[in-house]
């Protein structure tokens, strides 16, 4: 580890402590939760979708557009209104609205969009983009010996700082939303397709950044992807949803080798049959 990564962890405060005391308490928990659509309450977007995720698990979420992976996501994130069920963080109910709650939440959860030069103001410096969130959530501001570190975990030019968010490429926009988010100190990171729209040179390099950084932070994972090989990379276990319910829970490799779930078959056939996706990370 280099010496701008060891002051960067000797810098960091604790991360706050779980309201639970037992040791298997989820970090994050989603309890037979069903939301419809905005519009249509006849339509469910997630049907009593129950999901469990514990520290430091990596978990890959799939399935076929329209899934309900992103409503999912945004149910977790406790921004999608839930018509039954509960979100639980640490063994603690979270409820959209409540301002204290979350922003205890949002030190526990960190979220790294698809599109994620969407997500960033671009007019302000890649410096601003970086100490905003601490801001927001009351924290001491970043020193900018911490900021340095970071961008060198992220493997990012240090002259980055100065520069406005527009002008950044997909594959940076990307690494300065993991930074952002990494500079919160979350426990779990929840990631929406993170290699969606890069090349193939720049998914793996992102790959094993990702990879990287869940090991040094100690941190879970829930990645929502269509990219079967980069779960295969990450992730132990997987999920597969259809029509806005988990069809599949299993061990990753276990997902690979003997998918149960129609839908499950169906993906890791395409995938199979994806060269340049699975070349470097193959199901069999």
């Amino acid at each position: 580890m280099t010496a701008t990564r060891r002051l960067w962890f000797s810098r960091q405060t604790p991360r706050h402590e779980a309201p639970s005391s037992e040791p298997d308490t989820p970090v994050l928990e989603a309890l037979r939760i069903s939301c419809h659509a905005p519009q249509d309450t006849a339509t469910r977007l997630l049907d009593t979708v129950s999901l469990a995720l514990h520290a430091g698990e990596r978990v890959g979420l799939t399935g076929p557009s329209g899934s309900g992976k992103s409503t999912l996501l945004r149910a977790l994130l406790a921004l999608q209104p839930l018509s039954q069920g509960e979100i639980r963080v640490q063994g603690r109910v979270i409820m959209p609205g409540s301002v204290r709650a979350l922003r205890w939440f949002r030190q526990q959860v960190q979220y790294v969009p698809q599109a994620a030069a969407a997500s960033i103001n671009p007019h302000h410096s890649i410096d601003a983009v970086l100490r905003e969130p601490l801001h927001c959530l009351g924290r001491p501001p970043a020193t900018s010996a911490d900021i340095a570190a970071l961008l060198d975990n992220v493997e990012l030019p240090r002259r980055v700082l100065q520069q406005r968010a527009g002008a950044l490429s997909g594959g940076q926009a990307q690494r300065v939303a993991i930074a952002r988010a990494l500079l919160i100190r979350p426990r779990l990171l929840l990631a929406d397709e993170p290699t969606s729209g890069l090349d193939l040179a720049t998914r793996d390099v992102m790959l094993a950044l990702l990879e990287r950084l869940m090991s040094e932070y100690h941190m879970g994972l829930l990645m929502a992807s269509h990219d079967i090989g980069a779960m295969t990379r990450l992730c132990s276990r997987g999920v597969v949803m259809a029509q806005g319910k988990v069809v599949e829970d299993r061990p990753m490799a276990a997902l690979i080798a003997a998918p149960q779930h129609a839908v499950s078959c169906q993906l890791m056939d395409a995938a199979r049959g994806d060269s340049a996706s699975m070349s470097a990370f193959p199901l069999y």
